[in-house]
């Protein structure tokens, strides 16, 4: 999956690690949101938003300890 804002691929920050994250433009949440879900990844999404020197907005989704990062960077490579 393509960042909208940055045209790179959506990566896993902390990959394989105990604590993962994923940022991504708030623009992209309901479209990541629902892959996720469907394949039962538990994570929670930052409730506040943030900016930096006028990009667009940005949010952080947090995965539970012990999400498999490989298999989350898998299924975000494979969506369109």
């Amino acid at each position: 999956m393509t960042d909208t804002t940055t045209n790179e691929l959506l990566t896993v920050d902390g990959l394989g690690g105990e604590y993962s994250s994923l940022t991504l433009p708030i623009s992209m949440v309901d479209k990541v949101r629902p892959l996720l879900d469907a394949h039962g990844i538990r994570y929670w999404v930052d409730e506040n938003e943030y900016t930096v020197n006028d990009d667009p907005p940005f949010t952080v989704i947090t995965f539970h300890r012990g999400t498999d990062t490989f298999r989350v960077q898998e299924l975000l490579d494979s969506a369109p």
